[in-house]
């Protein structure tokens, strides 16, 4: 059985999807076409969104998540 994408879900696996990828370069403009980036790629998403360099708020960390585990995409 396939794991939903969501909060735990490592970065990586979010790039990787098309729909999760768009959902999150929404939130963190550039992400995606960013080389630097891929460092990232490691972590889980509610780590990397919380990181101060992005200058999210909670708010928009929390939105983000919440979109991406609404789509309902699995790993």
């Amino acid at each position: 059985m396939a794991k939903q994408i969501g909060r735990a879900t490592k970065v990586k696996i979010i790039c990787e999807n098309p729909q999760s990828a768009a959902i999150l370069e929404k939130y963190v403009p550039g992400c995606l076409t960013n080389p630097l980036f891929e460092q990232a790629y490691p972590f889980p998403l509610k780590m990397i969104l919380s990181q101060k360099e992005l200058k999210l708020t909670k708010e928009q960390q929390k939105e983000c998540i919440l979109e991406i585990e609404a789509a309902g995409l699995e790993e």
